[in-house]
């Protein structure tokens, strides 16, 4: 199993578990590939190296990916955490009711794709594996606790233990 800890980015092959522990504050990205997979990050609220996580993470991330030729076999993304924290964190709120939920209920999509927006993961949107962009590329869910990811073909099958 292979395990992110906050701050990490990291890399986990079709037949490996990926696992985020102890998501509280956190938001952690997890892109699964066509073969299994999966490219993840683990923010932490807390600024690292005197900026702003996602500032660092995400283009960590980004270049990980890019070097090992995956950012065009993304099938998902999965954005799991406490979502509603990491929106105001990183954007004021044109609708103060404005909330995000989890899954893909067609009512919520401009927040979440605000969200993706904010956290600059539109290169993400469906380029690759047959994903038709506009389709549900990203997949959102708002919990804490420790999130996992399994292998193979149930790579997208996330397991939340608290």
């Amino acid at each position: 199993m292979i395990r992110l800890e906050e701050g990490q980015v990291g890399f986990a092959k079709n037949h490996e578990e990926l696992m985020y522990p102890s998501v509280t504050s956190c938001l952690t990205i997890t892109c699964v590939l066509a073969d299994g997979g999966k490219w993840g990050a683990h923010m932490s609220i807390k600024p690292y190296q005197n900026n702003f996580p996602h500032n660092v993470i995400l283009p960590e991330l980004r270049t990980g990916m890019s070097t090992a030729k995956a950012l065009d076999k993304v099938a998902k993304v999965w954005i799991v955490g406490i979502l509603d924290l990491w929106a105001t964190y990183l954007g004021p709120r044109k609708d103060p009711n404005e909330a995000i939920k989890s899954g893909n209920d067609e009512s919520m999509k401009k927040t979440r794709d605000r969200l993706v927006d904010l956290l600059g993961l539109r290169h993400l949107s469906g380029k690759g594996c047959g994903v038709v962009p506009g389709e549900s590329t990203f997949v959102f869910m708002n919990m804490e606790g420790n999130v996992k990811f399994g292998t193979g073909s149930a790579s997208e099958a996330i397991e939340v233990e608290f």
